[in-house]
């Protein structure tokens, strides 16, 4: 989107970030015609750069939406710069796009803006419902007032306000990107800021949520926006725990966020960040805001790619219900071994890791706890943030399949550490339930509403799962009910099973970095190095040198909740260099 500065300085940087495959990634623009392709090596990145011509100014349709594919998995970075001015996001598969959205921006300064782009489909009618004021086509349109546009292939569009644009809805017919931020912004007591940020579709809200003061900071500001009328919010903080009441879809709430804090929500809901305030203390003085989501905390990961750029201070925060930093391993060292500082609310944890001057792509996992994060950085008169923390479910052979007959009116996703089971609300309506009214066997694990659906997680090793083996596979079994209340008659009772076989060989390569972690299929494999048969000195640095007659040892671990899972080595072959 639209930059305070248009000139040479300004750049849009795309960091293109590769895991266990080499990939084959082709980037393109229509007009201004941009097309370069690039072969990245496994676990690596590449960077590619548009220049000031691809920005955003028009007031129009344009064909500048940026379009990246690959032949193997990746993640992309966008980092959107000028002459002491930038902010950065995570960009979004294709997959996690949606067809309704609702925009978030700043509720202070003016030139507010959003955009929407089409990437892949031929058309798409796009409608937007406006809260505060639009200029489209020469004509104003005001609170509550709808006008509708086409995008096709590969085309985008930007819309700028002096006024508040949060609560404006964004519907279409087929998935969408949607982008929201300032062409500038000047903070409580800083310099101006360009902001950006990708939005998440309202399919990818959620209920629960961890606030982390960035710096240290006490006026900093949070915005909630709901999809839904009568909405409650409870936020909860040491200090003042207060509940707010949302009574119509779009309304936002502001809350100035001056200590770590949870929101708790009784429909889905969308969280946007707006790091504002100033800390004396810091790395630096009169650094700039910055502009972030804040993922759901209950649907999270536990290993990330990230990326850094020297010109910054870098930090590098981690939202867990890990106690300690046991278990943490950044950039393939232990997390202990930097600096940090710790806060804890509400059995969570927030580890904020300095990283310094640090450039291009690190990782950062934990052995067996999920976890959220948050990627930033500071220097005089600019800034960056993005966050990264959402678990996405795509549609995959490798994982194994519910079993015939076992999920004939909603949906199972066996995953790695549990399953996840989707009913939808039209069964709760007609059984004359409520979502808090189905569970599993064990009557605390209860679902959530998510859009059209009753939404409940399934673990393999709790909430009353049971666990069998026959005919060579291993099955997790448990049951969906739908119970009156105060009674133990059941409206809705639907069994649920995921299967895996007893004995699956897994191929893999080691490219020795003291860590390494391997996904496939449905069993996560850690390895890790040693120098000893103790295994209790882990080997923290690399290149690491062993004598010609020595001896390394390699610890193997499989992550699942299922503790009878374990692991045989077949064929171990190693090449020495």
């Amino acid at each position: 989107m639209e930059n305070l500065y248009v000139s040479e300085a300004t750049t849009f940087q795309l960091y293109l970030v590769t895991y266990d495959k080499p990939a084959t990634v082709t980037v393109t623009v229509s007009q201004p015609e941009f097309n370069q392709t690039i072969h990245i090596e496994r676990d690596n990145y590449a960077l590619v750069t548009l220049n000031y011509n691809y920005m955003i100014t028009e007031k129009h349709v344009t064909y500048k939406a940026v379009l990246v594919q690959s032949d193997a998995a990746l993640s992309v970075f966008g980092f959107n710069k000028a002459h002491d001015t930038a902010d950065a996001m995570t960009c979004l598969p294709v997959e996690d796009l949606g067809t309704e959205y609702y925009i978030s921006t700043p509720a202070s300064g003016t030139e507010k803006q959003f955009a929407v782009a089409n990437g892949l489909e031929d058309t798409a009618l796009v409608n937007v419902t406006v809260s505060g004021s639009i200029v489209y086509n020469g004509v104003e349109y005001t609170k509550g007032q709808s006008f509708s546009f086409s995008l096709r292939y590969q085309q985008s569009i930007q819309f700028q306000s002096s006024s508040d644009l949060t609560g404006t809805r964004i519907s279409s017919t087929v998935p969408v990107a949607v982008f929201s931020g300032q062409k500038f912004l000047r903070g409580i007591i800083s310099s101006c800021d360009n902001l950006v940020e990708q939005l998440y579709p309202v399919s990818k809200w959620g209920h629960f949520f961890v606030l982390v003061p960035l710096l240290n900071h006490a006026q900093d500001s949070v915005t909630v926006v709901t999809s839904s009328s009568e909405t409650r919010v409870f936020v909860d903080s040491a200090v003042e725990p207060r509940e707010h009441f949302i009574e119509n879809a779009g309304t936002p709430i502001r809350i100035s966020l001056k200590e770590m804090s949870t929101i708790n929500a009784s429909k889905p809901i969308m969280v946007t960040y707006l790091l504002q305030d100033q800390n004396p203390g810091a790395v630096v003085a009169n650094y700039d805001p910055f502009f972030v989501t804040i993922p759901p905390s209950l649907v999270t990961r536990s290993s990330y790619k990230f990326v850094t750029q020297k010109i910054y201070f870098n930090y590098l925060l981690i939202v867990t219900q890990a106690t300690s930093a046991d278990g943490f391993y950044l950039d393939h060292r232990p997390l202990n071994l930097y600096s940090f500082s710790i806060q804890h609310f509400r059995g969570y944890s927030a580890f904020n890791v300095f990283l310094d001057k640090s450039e291009g792509q690190h990782d950062v996992y934990h052995d067996s706890t999920p976890f959220t994060i948050y990627v930033y950085g500071l220097e005089k008169a600019t800034s960056y943030g993005y966050s990264m923390g959402q678990e996405t479910i795509y549609p995959d052979e490798s994982l194994p399949t519910p079993t015939e007959g076992s999920e004939p009116e909603g949906t199972l996703h066996c995953l790695s550490n549990g399953a996840e089971y989707q009913l939808p609300l039209s069964m709760v309506v007609e059984a004359h339930l409520d979502v808090s009214d189905i569970h599993l066997e064990d009557p605390l694990c209860q679902a959530v509403a998510e859009e059209d659906f009753a939404f409940i997680q399934i673990p393999f090793s709790e909430c009353g799962s049971n666990v069998l083996s026959e005919d060579g596979k291993t099955y997790y079994e448990n049951t969906v009910y739908g119970t009156i209340p105060r009674t133990s008659i059941h409206r809705i009772e639907i069994p649920v099973k995921c299967a895996m076989q007893m004995n699956e060989t897994l191929g893999m390569n080691l490219h020795p970095k003291v860590t390494d972690v391997v996904s496939l299929g449905h069993y996560n494999v850690s390895l890790q190095l040693y120098p000893s048969e103790k295994f209790s000195d882990l080997i923290t640095t690399y290149p690491y040198e062993v004598d010609i007659h020595g001896h390394l040892y390699v610890e193997f671990k499989v992550v699942s909740s299922d503790q009878s899972l374990q692991i045989l080595l077949i064929t171990v072959k190693l090449l020495l260099h």
